[in-house]
């Protein structure tokens, strides 16, 4: 369910790396993916980037939050207290805003076959 994510956040990481700013939804999509294929060698490559950009939006994370996710040796990594009270909420979030963003597309689907058009003021 988080691949559609993946692919929208991984441009974005680009960016997020020269701006040196955090967005959080971007990093708890790589703290995820992290997590989930159990190293940052393997979370880069769905996340279209290196697996040291992958380890630097973990570590801004984790300054940011105040506390570190991941325990991590020249070998493993493991989640911290921190990190297994964090992830179910990171996912949670993270579906969320999947949802929300397929909602919205609905609507913009359905209002092309209505043949309607929206103009939004930027």
């Amino acid at each position: 369910m988080l691949h559609l994510a993946v692919t929208k956040r991984a441009r974005q990481i680009q960016k997020l790396l020269k701006v040196r700013k955090i967005d959080r939804l971007t990093s708890m999509l790589t703290f995820v993916k992290t997590v989930e294929l159990e190293s940052f060698i393997a979370a880069a490559a769905p996340l279209g980037c290196t697996p040291q950009a992958v380890a630097k939006l973990v570590r801004e994370l984790e300054a940011h939050l105040g506390n570190c996710l991941l325990e991590r040796t020249t070998r493993s990594q493991r989640l911290t207290p921190a990190g297994r009270a964090f992830l179910p909420h990171a996912k949670s979030i993270l579906e969320q805003v999947q949802l929300t963003e397929a909602l919205v597309d609905k609507y913009r689907q359905e209002s092309i076959g209505d043949e309607i058009s929206y103009q939004c003021k930027r």
